[in-house]
């Protein structure tokens, strides 16, 4: 559904040609580049071609606006996050291991995003910020709500923890911080931390204070071997 509404009025994946579907992908993965480094605001088309020697036009070819481009850039990431993410929950593996494998591969996937730079002063239109929810919600949500359920249902979660309300909380909350809703970050906050740094450090709270003695037990045992991840917890 996205996708459709994506490429109505453009070319559509099936009509390019092999040549064509090659330059797409250099222009997904340069432009989600351009975006974290310089900001939404700084990152042009002109920009983008120049990087990659080719001309405006062949850009605009495939993405009528920067706009289309920029959710483009994302969902490109996130399906490559979301195809990772759900090989870990797939995976033969003890619950609590998936769940810190999917933390260690989050942060090293968003390693050079700064959430200061990269919406900073943008005006984020409801139609893009609402399609990049979804797809966040899509690609990284759902597998921590399934690793979260089974930690439920092996019995490492307090017992009193209602698993959909909780997941839906902390996901509330998260959704107004990264995108900025008048009830999520004020705007004066200024974050020092590389973004993938900060997400860890309140996920990683967020899911060890819903666990048991079992479960916490197990997690930071698992924790003390993942060096990435152990000095995020607080």
């Amino acid at each position: 559904m996205i996708f459709c509404e994506l490429n109505q009025g453009n070319l559509f994946s099936s009509q390019l040609s092999p040549r064509m579907l090659d330059k797409k992908e250099k222009v997904l993965s340069e432009a989600f580049n351009r975006f974290v480094k310089d900001g939404v605001k700084n990152t042009t088309i002109e920009k983008i071609a120049q990087d990659l020697q080719m001309s405006k036009k062949t850009i605009y070819l495939m993405f009528r606006t920067k706009e289309d481009l920029l959710i483009a850039s994302f969902q490109w990431k996130l399906d490559h996050m979301a195809k990772m993410g759900e090989g870990i929950a797939m995976a033969e593996m003890e619950v609590v291991s998936k769940l810190l494998a999917l933390l260690e591969a989050i942060h090293l996937e968003l390693k050079d995003i700064t959430m200061n730079g990269l919406f900073s002063a943008y005006p984020f239109k409801s139609r893009t910020s609402s399609i990049l929810e979804d797809y966040l919600r899509g690609a990284v949500f759902v597998r921590f709500k399934k690793i979260f359920e089974q930690c439920h249902s092996e019995g490492l979660v307090d017992s009193k923890v209602d698993v959909n309300s909780t997941m839906l909380m902390y996901w509330e909350t998260l959704s107004m911080f990264i995108f900025a809703r008048p009830a999520g970050r004020p705007t004066e906050v200024t974050i020092t931390r590389p973004f993938n740094e900060h997400l860890n450090i309140q996920l990683i709270n967020f899911f060890r204070g819903f666990l048991n003695a079992e479960g916490i037990k197990k997690f930071d045992q698992e924790l003390a071997n993942h060096p990435l991840l152990k000095g995020f917890y607080a």
